[in-house]
């Protein structure tokens, strides 16, 4: 076999993973933005949260199962992600470290589904949450109130997961350079929101907004280069 001949092979056997790859983060990015339940205003009565989880109980249904996309798109992305670092060479601390954050950000878009389903639950085959009195409907804040504190502290695992992948596009261009410098930007602002877990400050909850929507313009861009990169890699007739 010459060299060109295992050239050819190399890029045939790496672009299906890309592809793969790319597609998965491109699902998780559409399905995120369809995955946020509604949420009532605050101050409702009983009976007017009764009659706003019952009437958007479809939208409800909708998110979750968004969520569920979400979370299973993304699990392949963090797998496809680890097979093209290796591939790439990429330093095996990096690699083991997006491993273990990518599951533990896997982990939150399962809990926030999971949350957002208890209403589900709670109302059965039936569409009524007669079942259950009003200080049982007042309390359906604290489930919210847990995916909004679990999604803080996510942020640690956001900027691990997306700061080694970023430093590994870096070092070793499986994807464009620049996107890995976006990523590291975004990394930042996860790490500075952090700090608003203790000290409320605008600065900090403006490094939180960058760190959660940077890491789904970031997962989105990572995956339209991946996919590009491999349709460019076809094999062309000669």
């Amino acid at each position: 076999m010459t060299a060109v001949d295992t050239t050819q092979e190399t890029t045939r056997s790496a672009r299906p993973p890309r592809l793969a790859t790319g597609l998965a983060g491109l699902t998780m990015s559409v399905a995120v933005m369809f995955s946020t339940a509604p949420e009532p205003e605050e101050g409702l009565s009983s009976g007017a949260l009764r009659r706003f989880y019952e009437s958007n109980l479809d939208a409800t249904g909708l998110a979750v199962l968004c969520a569920a996309l979400g979370f299973a798109a993304f699990v392949c992305f963090v797998v496809g992600l680890r097979r093209l670092l290796v591939d790439a060479g990429a330093e095996e601390w990096s690699i083991d470290l997006m491993t273990v954050s990518g599951t533990l950000v896997a982990v939150w878009f399962w809990v926030s589904g999971a949350v957002g389903s208890v209403v589900l639950v709670m109302a059965n085959d039936s569409g009524k949450l007669s079942e259950y009195d009003d200080q049982a409907i007042a309390h359906l804040d604290l489930f919210s109130r847990l995916s909004e504190t679990f999604g803080d502290l996510a942020m640690a695992m956001v900027g691990l997961f997306v700061a080694s992948v970023s430093y590994a596009a870096v070092r070793t261009r499986f994807m464009p350079r620049w996107i890995g410098h976006v990523g590291l930007v975004v990394a930042v602002g996860c790490a500075v929101s952090l700090l608003g877990a203790a000290w409320m400050n605008p600065v900090f909850t403006t490094g939180f907004f960058v760190g959660l929507f940077g890491f789904f313009l970031w997962t989105l861009m990572t995956a339209a280069a991946l996919c590009v990169r491999a349709v460019r890699s076809r094999p062309r007739l000669s």
